[in-house]
């Protein structure tokens, strides 16, 4: 069985520079034998006519004119004369097969060594494939655009990850499934042994995968969930009986290939108190509103107290123009009300036959009536079997389906939206409150998942410039791929705190100081924290698994916020020594850098291929996104 899951015209070949470039189109087939190949046809070949037999090695390839030079590559470790050349490298003649006469390059992803994709110099981007074996297939350019796409086509079954010597160039990597299987297994997760399945459900659909099963990692914690756990057998490395007697030395983690950084002490951080309703109202001017920028230092300094939540996160979400006053103000939340009634309307006034008649209405009410019913029951405000707070929960949820129809309702969404409701109390309030928030959090939600991609390869990046010695461990222990951090960015820390501890954290990130990707440091401050602990008891791939679920309710924000708030410091004051894809990450300037941009690269220059921003290629520990300042 063949599907094409990814094809593009407009793609040209040359096997040798005295050659004419030849047109074609390049596709991603998954096959039931093989695996998901790399085929591109030519102009004049016919599907029909493809006769390749699928147990025929690895590789086939076939192309160009008739030279010495021509090859035929067959398997990841063999080389085939061409018909017309004069040598050959040894390999099993069984696995040798010339195909169609040059019209087609067939290569398996488990044969794939690197993808470099180069600039748009000649109004095209091009793609360059290196095998396992070291070489190279001929360039494909993409005339009509559809290089990114390729790319993203590719990182369902692989990860990449940016080379540090060659921006451009993306080391390619299976997908660590059989590792994330025995994790899921070892952890006891599930009544039946269904972790293959899970790991399929992850990589096709992370959302519920994580919200649903990885929480039931903390269930352990709690003794809400399985304790049956199979004994640890001497000399399992995944499971060991006690530390190791000699830690590792974390010299020997570094890359050499990595610039030196080192941001030298903690730089002192003072957390500010909290501003009550009283200062936030001594912040406001009748006539102008209130002074923005003053109050976004203020909030993240010491964040709101409880009596001034509910009037200052209207401003942080956007709910409530900063500028806007007096009469004003009741006239934008007038409109703002008839809004959303029009809009709950719309879906409260289906018959039972058009709700039958309607799948997108029928499938997202399913979903959000099964989410908000198990959506922190043991809070107060959820609590009791009728609780009024449930219903809104539920309405607010269907009106935001009205709201956003291509996003509609995706789980962890109801996780969200219940930290809003008990803050703001009221329904419209707490509609145009998580309107605002989605509009930070949106590409969380995605179906193609680029926005939680570019977070863990952000958070990647971070890790690997910061702490090398973190980075190479989780390399060493197939956890480079962070999939243990993605329910914190998913739904922004929620089920690691408290609900007060929450509503902190939420809004010093509402303020978007002092750079937009504070989070990441958030994280990251996590990690370091608790380096030590993974590492002088070498956890492996399980264990980290395990031990960051289990620091949920455990950790202290307060001292996170510090830890965070000093690593961006640091990095400030290092500016002139970051890369640039870190000073992209932290929004520091990049007017030092020593290279001016080229043509090629501004993003107001070339095809619709590099109009296309593509975010993130892979689900694992790879590259940053792809804009034109990194491809």
């Amino acid at each position: 069985m063949m599907s094409v899951v990814f094809e593009k015209d407009g793609v040209f070949i040359q096997s040798q520079p005295q050659y004419s470039l030849q047109g074609g189109r390049i596709r991603i087939e998954e096959t039931s034998q093989r695996g998901p190949l790399v085929v591109w046809l030519s102009a004049d070949y016919e599907d029909e006519d493809d006769s390749i037999d699928p147990g025929y090695g690895d590789v086939v390839t076939v192309t160009g004119p008739p030279s010495s030079a021509d090859w035929t590559m067959v398997t990841s470790m063999s080389f085939k004369k061409s018909d017309l050349g004069d040598t050959v490298s040894p390999g099993p003649l069984s696995n040798r097969k010339l195909v169609n006469d040059h019209n087609i390059v067939r290569f398996g992803f488990n044969n794939l060594k690197s993808v470099k994709r180069s600039s748009p110099t000649q109004g095209w981007a091009s793609l360059t494939f290196t095998l396992r074996d070291g070489s190279s297939l001929p360039e494909f350019a993409f005339h009509n655009g559809g290089s990114r796409e390729m790319m993203r086509g590719m990182a369902k079954y692989v990860s990449m990850k940016r080379s540090f010597q060659d921006r451009r160039l993306f080391n390619v990597a299976p997908h660590n499934r059989e590792a994330l299987s025995e994790s899921f297994n070892e952890l006891s997760l599930f009544d039946v042994d269904t972790s293959s399945n899970l790991v399929t459900r992850f990589f096709n659909d992370p959302v519920p995968a994580t919200l649903a099963s990885f929480s039931k990692v903390k269930d352990l914690v709690w003794g809400r969930g399985p304790t049956h756990r199979s004994p640890p057998q001497t000399g399992d490395p995944a499971f060991p009986l006690e530390p190791p007697p000699n830690p590792p030395d974390l010299k020997e983690f570094e890359l050499v290939s990595r610039p030196d950084l080192d941001l030298g002490p903690d730089i002192d951080v003072v957390r500010g108190p909290t501003i009550s309703l009283d200062r936030w109202m001594r912040y406001s001017n009748p006539a102008t509103g209130l002074d923005r920028s003053r109050v976004l230092d203020s909030v993240f300094r010491g964040g709101l107290r409880e009596d001034a939540r509910n009037e200052g996160w209207k401003f942080l979400l956007g709910y409530i123009p900063w500028n806007v006053v007096g009469k004003e103000r009741e006239e934008h939340v007038k409109q703002r009300q008839e809004f959303y009634y029009s809009m709950k309307l719309q879906w409260k006034s289906m018959t039972p036959e058009q709700e039958y008649r309607n799948q997108y209405i029928r499938e997202r009410k399913s979903l959000i009536e099964k989410d908000v019913m198990r959506t922190d029951r043991t809070h107060s405000h959820y609590s009791g079997e009728n609780s009024p707070n449930l219903a809104t929960l539920h309405d607010v949820l269907m009106t935001y389906c009205m709201y956003d129809f291509d996003l509609g309702y995706v789980q962890g969404m109801s996780d969200l939206l219940s930290v809003i409701l008990v803050v703001q109390r009221e329904e419209v309030d707490t509609f145009w409150c998580f309107v605002g928030l989605m509009e930070r959090i949106h590409r969380n939600f995605e179906i193609d998942q680029t926005g939680m991609r570019t977070q863990l390869d952000q958070l990647n990046l971070l890790i690997n410039h910061i702490d090398p010695a973190l980075y190479d461990y989780l390399e060493r222990k197939e956890s480079s791929n962070l999939f243990f951090c993605f329910r914190w960015l998913l739904i922004l820390f929620k089920r690691e705190f408290s609900f007060p501890d929450t509503m902190l954290l939420w809004e010093v990130l509402f303020t978007d100081l002092p750079c937009k990707n504070f989070h990441l440091l958030f994280s990251l401050a996590i990690l370091l924290q608790e380096k030590d602990t993974m590492i002088s008891k070498n956890y492996g791939f399980n264990e980290i698994l395990k031990h960051i679920n289990e620091l949920s309710m455990r950790l202290d924000v307060e001292s996170i916020l510090v830890k965070a708030e000093s690593l961006f410091l640091q990095l400030q004051q290092q500016s002139h020594n970051l890369p640039v894809v870190i000073k992209e990450i932290l929004h520091f300037s990049l007017e030092d850098l020593d290279e001016p941009q080229s043509e090629s690269d501004n993003p107001s220059s070339g095809n619709d291929d590099d109009d296309d921003v593509v975010n993130a290629l892979v689900g694992g520990a790879a590259s940053l996104g792809l804009d034109e300042h990194t491809l």
